[in-house]
């Protein structure tokens, strides 16, 4: 075990070929409460501000109220890993898992951005680890957003500033992507607090990957999504050859309506695919996956490539399924093949920790009082293929919710707000809606590659717009 109670890379459930121990650096809040006698002061200041903003001092179903000054040893350590930069850029990048994620959990994700081409010049990649998860289990867990914002973005801008970067990105994804406007908000207002400008640090924006909340979903079908779903993470790790064959269909029909892009697109994907599948052959397997489950679905594959009747292979991809619960298991308790499962204990603290983070903020929009705050660019990054929080359904509860956000304007007399780019968002200076065909609900997890290519691409458009831009603006992005 090393500093923090993080889990060494050399320990051997965790297997990364790409990246060595030198490369890694362990931190976390109370590192730097020890370390820096204002630390506690610039969050309790910056909390005292955020909360008063929002809610005016008074109490506030959306949000809460936390006492002053904060209680050291109740404050949440969140836990950070850093994965060194081989160059020395301005860019600090940091990513709030989901629920259940690790901080060690999603450091293949931090490599696989080093390696885009189009990456942003970083000086430093962290990731933090999620509010519901073992890294925390055994710590008292603030129910309330705006603490939680606090935390984490405290983390951030003391990291920020260690590794000396000039700009701050954020990509929450799922509960990440609930708790990110938070973080941002509570990262300006700490920057604020410490004294410092933009040029000093800056926020360039905040991704939202898959995320919980920002729309109301239905709790009952969202919570039966998420136990039933499995089928696009399978075929994110392991392709199987039907979807192998789904892709190739899906071809075939762009190049007989002349849809360039379309093909253009897919053929990256299948490419993708196909490069996977022989990574598997080769015995390259992430690290979730044990030699036993490698050989038990290499032989189910090698049966479905055959010519087999209908009712065989069905029988064969409900065993392929069957065979993947157990490392579906693993990834959300942030486990590995050789770490031993958590115990009943650590699974029924989780659920109820898990219970505590979404109900009932991520099945429903930000409060008002929040998005009226946000004075940075945002970043909607939502995926066709996504089964817990699909874009068609975030599509259509968004549509809804704009129209009775307009009627409601009217009647209250802020119809100055209707000509904003962005009714969810109408002070931030750019809103992006992305949406990703083919990537699925945990695809930081499952398909680093293709996931950190597109949050590269919004990088590179939130700082274009920065340094380019000064009217408001709304895009949409296709990938």
């Amino acid at each position: 075990m090393v500093e923090n109670s993080i889990v060494s890379i050399n320990h051997k459930s965790y297997v990364f070929e790409s990246i060595t121990e030198k490369q890694l650096t362990y931190h976390s809040v109370h590192e730097f409460l020890c370390a820096d006698s204002l630390f506690q002061t610039h969050m309790e200041e910056s909390l005292g501000d955020l909360s008063q903003r929002i809610s005016s001092r008074q109490r506030h179903n959306d949000v809460g109220w936390v006492e002053f000054p904060l209680n050291k040893t109740e404050i949440q350590n969140y836990r950070a890993v850093c994965l060194a930069s081989q160059t020395l850029g301005d860019v600090g990048f940091f990513l709030l898992p989901g629920i259940t994620g690790t901080a060690l959990g999603n450091i293949e994700e931090l490599s696989s951005l080093q390696r885009q081409p189009n990456k942003p010049s970083l000086g430093l990649a962290a990731s933090l680890s999620s509010s519901v998860s073992l890294d925390t289990l055994e710590e008292p867990f603030p129910k309330n957003l705006v603490e939680r914002g606090i935390y984490q973005a405290g983390l951030i801008v003391a990291l920020a500033q260690t590794y000396n970067c000039k700009e701050i990105v954020i990509t929450g994804g799922s509960l990440g992507g609930l708790e990110a406007i938070y973080v941002g908000l509570a990262v300006e207002s700490i920057m604020r607090h410490k004294g410092l400008d933009e040029k000093q640090l800056k926020l360039t924006g905040v991704i939202l990957a898959h995320p919980a909340g920002h729309y109301s979903a239905d709790f009952l079908k969202t919570v039966q999504r998420l136990l039933a779903s499995g089928n696009s993470e399978i075929d994110q790790i392991f392709p199987s050859p039907q979807y192998m064959q789904q892709l190739a269909d899906d071809l075939e029909v762009a190049k007989q309506v002349s849809d360039a892009g379309e093909v253009h697109r897919i053929g990256r994907i299948q490419q993708a695919s196909q490069k996977k599948r022989e990574q598997f052959y080769y015995g390259n397997v992430p690290a979730f996956i044990n030699p036993a489950e490698l050989a038990a679905l290499l032989k189910i594959d090698q049966q479905l490539a055959g010519a087999i009747e209908l009712k065989q292979k069905q029988e064969l991809l409900k065993t392929r399924q069957e065979t993947f619960k157990p490392i579906l298991a693993r990834i959300f308790e942030g486990a590995n093949a050789e770490l031993e499962r958590t115990s009943l204990y650590q699974t029924y603290k989780l659920y109820l920790s898990m219970a505590q983070a979404v109900i009932p903020h991520a099945f429903q929009p930000l409060p008002d009082s929040v998005r009226r705050l946000v004075n940075f660019p945002v970043s909607f990054l939502t995926s066709k293929n996504d089964v817990v929080f699909p874009h068609k359904e975030f599509s259509q509860h968004s549509s809804r919710w704009e129209v009775a956000q307009r009627q409601y304007l009217r009647s209250t007399g802020r119809v100055q707000d209707l000509s904003k780019p962005s009714l969810y968002f109408p002070n931030a200076p750019l809103v992006i809606d992305a949406v990703a065909s083919y990537q699925s609900h945990i695809a930081a997890l499952t398909d680093p590659d293709t996931f950190s290519d597109k949050i590269a691409d919004l990088i590179a458009r939130m700082q274009q717009y920065n340094r380019d831009s000064s009217k408001q603006a709304f895009e949409r992005r296709y990938y």
